[in-house]
Protein backbone atom coordinates (compact mmCIF):
# COMPACT_ATOMS: atom_id res chain seq x y z
CA UNK A 1 0.00 0.00 0.00
CA UNK A 2 2.81 2.49 0.79
CA UNK A 3 4.77 2.23 -2.90
CA UNK A 4 1.28 3.40 -4.23
CA UNK A 5 1.48 6.92 -5.34
CA UNK A 6 -2.36 8.33 -5.80
CA UNK A 7 -5.45 8.03 -3.41
CA UNK A 8 -7.44 6.03 -6.32
CA UNK A 9 -4.71 3.35 -6.23
CA UNK A 10 -4.88 3.17 -2.60
CA UNK A 11 -8.68 2.27 -2.87
CA UNK A 12 -8.19 -0.06 -5.64
CA UNK A 13 -5.27 -2.26 -3.65
CA UNK A 14 -8.09 -1.83 -0.69
CA UNK A 15 -10.90 -2.85 -2.94
CA UNK A 16 -8.55 -6.04 -4.06
CA UNK A 17 -7.79 -7.50 -0.84
CA UNK A 18 -11.63 -6.86 0.81
CA UNK A 19 -12.73 -9.20 -2.37
CA UNK A 20 -10.08 -11.76 -1.90
CA UNK A 21 -10.96 -11.99 2.07
CA UNK A 22 -12.68 -15.46 2.83
CA UNK A 23 -15.73 -15.58 5.19
CA UNK A 24 -16.96 -18.65 6.19
CA UNK A 25 -14.89 -20.44 3.73
CA UNK A 26 -15.86 -18.45 0.74
CA UNK A 27 -14.99 -15.15 -0.91
CA UNK A 28 -18.74 -13.40 -0.22
CA UNK A 29 -17.19 -9.78 -1.05
CA UNK A 30 -15.81 -10.51 -4.68
CA UNK A 31 -18.38 -8.45 -6.24
CA UNK A 32 -16.22 -5.82 -4.65
CA UNK A 33 -13.56 -6.90 -7.53
CA UNK A 34 -11.85 -4.09 -9.09
CA UNK A 35 -11.84 -3.46 -12.59
CA UNK A 36 -8.39 -3.37 -13.96
CA UNK A 37 -6.48 -0.37 -13.73
CA UNK A 38 -3.15 1.10 -14.39
CA UNK A 39 -1.03 1.67 -10.68
CA UNK A 40 0.96 4.40 -10.12
CA UNK A 41 4.21 2.83 -7.82
CA UNK A 42 6.93 5.33 -6.27
CA UNK A 43 9.31 2.35 -7.21
CA UNK A 44 8.47 2.59 -11.23
CA UNK A 45 8.78 4.84 -13.58
CA UNK A 46 5.59 3.92 -15.29
CA UNK A 47 2.33 2.74 -13.88
CA UNK A 48 1.66 -0.97 -14.34
CA UNK A 49 -1.46 -2.37 -15.94
CA UNK A 50 -3.02 -4.41 -13.12
CA UNK A 51 -6.22 -6.86 -13.42
CA UNK A 52 -6.97 -9.54 -10.91
CA UNK A 53 -6.98 -11.66 -14.07
CA UNK A 54 -3.48 -11.03 -14.68
CA UNK A 55 -2.47 -12.11 -11.06
CA UNK A 56 -3.59 -8.85 -8.93
CA UNK A 57 -0.79 -7.46 -7.04
CA UNK A 58 1.25 -11.10 -6.80
CA UNK A 59 3.80 -10.36 -9.84
CA UNK A 60 4.26 -6.04 -8.17
CA UNK A 61 4.87 -7.95 -4.94
CA UNK A 62 6.91 -11.10 -5.92
CA UNK A 63 9.52 -8.77 -8.28
CA UNK A 64 9.34 -4.78 -6.41
CA UNK A 65 8.98 -6.12 -3.22
CA UNK A 66 10.66 -9.90 -2.79
CA UNK A 67 12.87 -9.31 -5.57
CA UNK A 68 13.03 -12.47 -6.78
CA UNK A 69 14.54 -12.10 -10.24
CA UNK A 70 17.25 -10.44 -8.11
CA UNK A 71 18.48 -12.91 -5.67
CA UNK A 72 21.88 -10.84 -5.02
CA UNK A 73 23.09 -7.80 -5.85
CA UNK A 74 24.54 -8.78 -8.75
CA UNK A 75 21.20 -9.33 -10.57
CA UNK A 76 19.99 -5.74 -9.80
CA UNK A 77 19.78 -4.05 -13.46
CA UNK A 78 22.01 -1.45 -14.54
CA UNK A 79 22.28 1.70 -16.46
CA UNK A 80 22.92 0.39 -19.90
CA UNK A 81 22.47 -3.01 -19.76
CA UNK A 82 19.80 -5.44 -21.95
CA UNK A 83 17.22 -7.10 -20.28
CA UNK A 84 15.62 -10.06 -21.82
CA UNK A 85 11.90 -10.77 -19.68
CA UNK A 86 10.47 -14.11 -21.18
CA UNK A 87 6.83 -14.86 -19.89
CA UNK A 88 5.96 -11.44 -19.01
CA UNK A 89 2.78 -11.36 -18.61
CA UNK A 90 1.76 -7.45 -17.73
CA UNK A 91 5.27 -6.45 -17.09
CA UNK A 92 5.74 -6.24 -13.07
CA UNK A 93 9.69 -7.21 -13.81
CA UNK A 94 10.02 -5.00 -16.90
CA UNK A 95 8.82 -2.11 -15.08
CA UNK A 96 10.53 -2.56 -12.06
CA UNK A 97 13.54 -3.17 -14.04
CA UNK A 98 13.23 -0.38 -16.47
CA UNK A 99 13.52 1.79 -12.95
CA UNK A 100 16.74 0.58 -12.35
CA UNK A 101 17.80 1.12 -15.98
CA UNK A 102 17.37 4.66 -15.19
CA UNK A 103 16.71 5.44 -19.07
CA UNK A 104 19.38 3.54 -20.50
CA UNK A 105 19.74 0.47 -21.85
CA UNK A 106 17.19 -2.00 -23.56
CA UNK A 107 14.41 -4.18 -22.63
CA UNK A 108 12.56 -6.52 -24.75
CA UNK A 109 9.15 -8.19 -22.76
CA UNK A 110 8.12 -11.27 -24.28
CA UNK A 111 4.14 -12.64 -24.00
CA UNK A 112 2.31 -14.89 -25.49
CA UNK A 113 -1.25 -14.41 -23.65
CA UNK A 114 -3.33 -11.90 -25.73
CA UNK A 115 -5.15 -10.58 -22.34
CA UNK A 116 -1.82 -10.27 -20.89
CA UNK A 117 -0.63 -9.07 -23.91
CA UNK A 118 -2.44 -5.93 -24.01
CA UNK A 119 -1.51 -5.03 -20.81
CA UNK A 120 2.04 -5.63 -21.06
CA UNK A 121 1.92 -3.39 -23.94
CA UNK A 122 0.41 0.13 -21.41
CA UNK A 123 2.74 -0.76 -19.22
CA UNK A 124 5.72 -0.29 -20.89
CA UNK A 125 4.46 2.04 -23.40
CA UNK A 126 5.32 5.02 -21.87
CA UNK A 127 9.00 3.93 -20.93
CA UNK A 128 12.19 6.12 -21.57
CA UNK A 129 14.24 3.78 -22.92
CA UNK A 130 14.45 1.35 -25.94
CA UNK A 131 11.33 -0.90 -24.80
CA UNK A 132 9.52 -3.41 -27.06
CA UNK A 133 6.96 -5.87 -26.12
CA UNK A 134 6.85 -9.37 -28.32
CA UNK A 135 3.47 -11.32 -28.77
CA UNK A 136 4.99 -14.90 -28.93
CA UNK A 137 5.69 -17.88 -27.07
CA UNK A 138 9.22 -19.18 -27.10
CA UNK A 139 10.01 -22.64 -27.81
CA UNK A 140 12.62 -24.98 -29.52
CA UNK A 141 10.69 -24.77 -33.19
CA UNK A 142 8.46 -21.96 -34.63
CA UNK A 143 4.88 -22.10 -35.58
CA UNK A 144 1.49 -22.26 -33.97
CA UNK A 145 0.94 -24.02 -30.41
CA UNK A 146 -2.28 -23.60 -28.22
CA UNK A 147 -2.00 -21.55 -25.44
CA UNK A 148 -3.83 -23.06 -22.14
CA UNK A 149 -4.87 -20.67 -18.88
CA UNK A 150 -7.22 -21.31 -16.14
CA UNK A 151 -10.20 -19.10 -16.77
CA UNK A 152 -10.34 -15.71 -14.66
CA UNK A 153 -6.71 -16.56 -14.34
CA UNK A 154 -4.30 -15.67 -17.25
CA UNK A 155 -1.67 -15.40 -15.43
CA UNK A 156 -1.10 -19.34 -15.52
CA UNK A 157 -0.75 -19.41 -19.13
CA UNK A 158 1.07 -22.47 -20.51
CA UNK A 159 1.54 -24.15 -23.88
CA UNK A 160 1.40 -27.50 -21.75
CA UNK A 161 -1.98 -28.51 -20.82
CA UNK A 162 -2.68 -28.75 -16.84
CA UNK A 163 -6.22 -30.15 -14.95
CA UNK A 164 -7.18 -26.52 -14.21
CA UNK A 165 -7.07 -24.74 -17.48
CA UNK A 166 -10.71 -24.23 -18.86
CA UNK A 167 -9.97 -21.77 -21.91
CA UNK A 168 -7.02 -22.26 -24.70
CA UNK A 169 -6.55 -19.90 -27.62
CA UNK A 170 -3.77 -20.57 -30.85
CA UNK A 171 -0.90 -18.30 -30.10
CA UNK A 172 2.71 -18.02 -32.39
CA UNK A 173 5.87 -19.76 -31.11
CA UNK A 174 9.16 -18.36 -31.51
CA UNK A 175 13.16 -19.43 -30.92
CA UNK A 176 14.57 -16.78 -28.62
CA UNK A 177 17.41 -16.31 -30.88
CA UNK A 178 15.08 -15.05 -33.83
CA UNK A 179 13.53 -12.76 -32.01
CA UNK A 180 16.84 -11.50 -30.40
CA UNK A 181 18.69 -11.07 -33.67
CA UNK A 182 15.62 -9.08 -35.25
CA UNK A 183 15.99 -7.21 -32.29
CA UNK A 184 19.74 -6.24 -33.00
CA UNK A 185 20.25 -7.76 -29.93
CA UNK A 186 23.78 -9.53 -29.38
CA UNK A 187 24.85 -9.67 -25.99
CA UNK A 188 22.11 -10.01 -22.71
CA UNK A 189 22.75 -9.06 -19.45
CA UNK A 190 19.75 -10.84 -17.61
CA UNK A 191 17.58 -13.40 -18.94
CA UNK A 192 14.08 -13.88 -16.99
CA UNK A 193 12.54 -16.83 -17.72
CA UNK A 194 8.89 -17.36 -15.88
CA UNK A 195 6.84 -19.79 -19.00
CA UNK A 196 4.94 -22.64 -16.71
CA UNK A 197 7.32 -25.70 -17.57
CA UNK A 198 8.27 -24.67 -21.09
CA UNK A 199 11.62 -23.27 -19.55
CA UNK A 200 13.76 -26.31 -20.89
CA UNK A 201 12.08 -25.15 -24.76
CA UNK A 202 13.04 -21.87 -24.53
CA UNK A 203 16.40 -22.50 -23.70
CA UNK A 204 17.16 -24.88 -26.57
CA UNK A 205 15.48 -22.04 -28.65
CA UNK A 206 18.08 -19.65 -27.76
CA UNK A 207 20.79 -21.86 -29.32
CA UNK A 208 24.08 -19.93 -29.48
CA UNK A 209 22.60 -16.71 -28.31
CA UNK A 210 22.89 -18.67 -24.57
CA UNK A 211 26.67 -18.07 -24.70
CA UNK A 212 26.49 -14.38 -24.78
CA UNK A 213 23.78 -13.97 -21.87
CA UNK A 214 25.92 -13.17 -19.00
CA UNK A 215 22.84 -13.91 -16.16
CA UNK A 216 19.75 -16.17 -16.43
CA UNK A 217 16.77 -16.73 -13.47
CA UNK A 218 14.55 -18.86 -13.97
CA UNK A 219 11.39 -19.99 -12.13
CA UNK A 220 11.09 -24.24 -12.98
CA UNK A 221 10.34 -27.33 -10.79
CA UNK A 222 12.06 -29.84 -8.95
CA UNK A 223 12.15 -33.75 -10.90
CA UNK A 224 13.90 -34.28 -14.41
CA UNK A 225 12.66 -30.66 -15.87
CA UNK A 226 14.80 -29.06 -13.05
CA UNK A 227 17.58 -31.07 -13.90
CA UNK A 228 17.47 -30.58 -17.91
CA UNK A 229 17.24 -26.72 -17.37
CA UNK A 230 20.51 -27.04 -15.17
CA UNK A 231 22.20 -28.96 -17.01
CA UNK A 232 21.52 -27.20 -20.46
CA UNK A 233 22.69 -23.71 -18.97
CA UNK A 234 25.86 -25.25 -17.10
CA UNK A 235 26.90 -26.16 -20.22
CA UNK A 236 26.99 -23.27 -21.91
CA UNK A 237 29.50 -21.94 -19.31
CA UNK A 238 26.97 -20.47 -17.04
CA UNK A 239 27.18 -21.51 -13.19
CA UNK A 240 24.20 -21.64 -10.22
CA UNK A 241 25.31 -19.20 -8.42
CA UNK A 242 21.81 -19.19 -5.97
CA UNK A 243 18.73 -21.64 -5.80
CA UNK A 244 15.20 -20.83 -3.83
CA UNK A 245 13.52 -24.02 -2.89
CA UNK A 246 10.09 -24.44 -2.75
CA UNK A 247 9.33 -21.16 -4.23
CA UNK A 248 6.33 -18.75 -3.30
CA UNK A 249 5.69 -22.00 -1.24
CA UNK A 250 4.91 -24.48 -3.66
CA UNK A 251 6.78 -27.49 -2.82
CA UNK A 252 8.47 -28.74 -6.12
CA UNK A 253 8.59 -25.44 -7.56
CA UNK A 254 12.07 -23.65 -7.27
CA UNK A 255 13.91 -20.49 -8.46
CA UNK A 256 17.32 -20.43 -10.21
CA UNK A 257 20.02 -17.83 -10.72
CA UNK A 258 22.97 -18.56 -13.06
CA UNK A 259 25.78 -16.13 -13.61
CA UNK A 260 28.94 -16.85 -16.41
CA UNK A 261 32.12 -16.38 -14.43
CA UNK A 262 33.03 -12.64 -14.37
CA UNK A 263 36.43 -13.25 -15.96
CA UNK A 264 35.29 -15.71 -18.93
CA UNK A 265 34.48 -14.18 -22.58
CA UNK A 266 32.41 -16.80 -24.11
CA UNK A 267 32.82 -18.03 -27.60
CA UNK A 268 31.38 -20.09 -30.17
CA UNK A 269 34.17 -22.87 -29.38
CA UNK A 270 32.52 -23.05 -25.63
CA UNK A 271 29.35 -24.43 -27.17
CA UNK A 272 28.30 -28.39 -26.06
CA UNK A 273 25.11 -29.50 -27.36
CA UNK A 274 23.32 -30.95 -24.55
CA UNK A 275 21.88 -34.18 -24.76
Amino acid sequence: MADARGVRDKIWILFYFLSRQPVLGTRVLGWLTPRPRDLWWHSAPTPLSVSVESGGLSPWYETSIRKVYAPTTDFEPQPGWVIVDVGANIGAYSVWAAAQLGGSGKLVAIEPNPVSYKQLERSIGHLILDATAVQSACGEAEGEVILHFERGYTVSSSINEFAAATESVPVQMRRLEHILREHGIGHVDVLKIDVEGAEEMVLRGAGDTLLDIDRVVIETTEGDLGFAVRKLLQSRNLVLVHEEQDHWSIPGLELLAFRRPPNHSPSISDFTPAS
